[in-house]
């Protein structure tokens, strides 16, 4: 699927950086982009206001700016820079820019840092999204396992019929069947007698606790 060039119109733009030619160049086509730029040096403890994109110097030495406070502004950051030494970059990448724009600071590399950091932001926060998705997807399912093996213990029944019944249990309470498992393990006394009605509906022979083992 085609990326589509966001319209930058109406955003706004916080460039911490000394006032000097890269500034006033940055600053002004920003402004033919129709994004407001405000303009900040030393940086500021907070960000003034909610921004769009944080354009930032990161040539400066230790201490200018705070790389942790900075870490994650809620927006794409673009790191000015025209230095290679190891350990100025390596406070730059602790940042995680979405984009660079390089020294000296030319008018006709502006639009395309803009599009390829929102572009990078955008992907790195739909991926993170996703991963957090899947990480409580397998706690879920850990969990699940661990109600269905307590289940097998306790009521002394096979693999299949332990989930069968764990999922009517669940069902009848109007629970998805990881969040029954929650409850279950979390209070296996009480939710047990579920599972063990649902068990008796499965095995209309089953007896009641029918030489279930004490928790």
């Amino acid at each position: 699927m085609t990326a589509r060039i966001p319209n930058f119109r109406g955003h706004r733009a916080l460039v911490l950086h000394p006032a000097d030619g890269n500034r006033q160049t940055l600053v002004d086509q920003l402004g033919r982009f129709g994004i407001e730029a405000v303009a900040a040096w030393p940086a500021p403890a907070d960000p003034p206001g909610p921004i769009d994109v944080l354009f930032l110097d990161a040539d400066r030495g230790p201490g200018t700016v705070d790389e942790q406070r900075w870490a994650d502004p809620g927006a794409p950051v673009i790191a000015i820079t025209g230095t290679e030494a190891p350990g100025r970059l390596e406070a730059m990448l602790s940042l995680e820019p979405s984009a660079m724009l390089n020294k000296p600071i030319r008018r006709e590399g502006i639009f395309k840092a803009l599009v390829f950091a929102h572009h990078n932001y955008r992907q790195r926060r739909e991926l993170r999204a996703a991963l957090a998705v899947a990480q409580e997807q397998v706690k879920a399912r850990q969990v699940l396992l661990k109600a269905v093996l307590l289940v097998m213990d306790r009521l002394r029944v096979g693999e299949d019929e332990a989930f069968a019944a764990v999922r009517r249990a669940s069902m009848s309470g109007s629970l998805l069947i990881e969040a029954f498992a929650v409850e279950l393990v979390a209070e296996p006394a009480r939710n047990l007698r579920l599972v063990e009605q649902e068990l008796r509906r499965i095995q209309p022979g089953r007896a009641a606790a029918s030489g279930a083992k004490a928790p």
